[in-house]
């Protein structure tokens, strides 16, 4: 019997070149990129779960320094930040941004205690600001409007 490599039979009844399926990969719904820094584990995890979920990339960390080396990287489409992070504030991620990405869209998640409460005449005109606590469709809604995905 003369037999190719791996042409042979898989012993279950088909050959092994007939059994062999492939698939093109996944095509994401968006390629928009989205950097999500938050403290709170439990939001940040839904908020990725989330927006990952409608086909955005999403790059997520707890902390500002590690988003300000992430951007230095990889320019994202939109920075979601909570204005309470660890090592520098949400405002200082917020000018940072601005100054390596000019074109970089902004959503804001503000508790009652944010530190931009007396910045708001500061703050960038198309800078979109949340309620820390709102549900994560809501954030989700919003995202997609600054995306151009509404």
């Amino acid at each position: 019997m003369n037999r190719e490599p791996n042409k042979g039979w898989t012993g279950f009844g088909h050959r092994a070149e007939d059994s062999v399926v492939t698939m093109p990969p996944a095509q994401p719904r968006h390629s928009k990129k989205v950097l999500l820094v938050d403290g709170d584990l439990t939001r940040r995890s839904s908020l990725t779960v989330t927006l990952r979920a409608q086909g955005y990339k999403v790059t997520h960390g707890s902390n500002s320094r590690w988003a300000f080396s992430t951007m230095l990287l990889d320019g994202p489409d939109l920075l979601l930040t909570a204005t309470a992070t660890s090592e520098f504030s949400g405002s200082d991620l917020v000018d940072v941004a601005r100054k390596l990405h000019p074109n970089i869209q902004i959503m804001l998640l503000m508790g009652e205690d944010a530190p931009l409460q007396g910045r708001a005449e500061d703050l960038p005109q198309d800078l979109i600001v949340l309620p820390a606590d709102s549900e994560p469709f809501e954030i989700m809604k919003k995202v997609n409007e600054l995306l151009g995905d509404a």
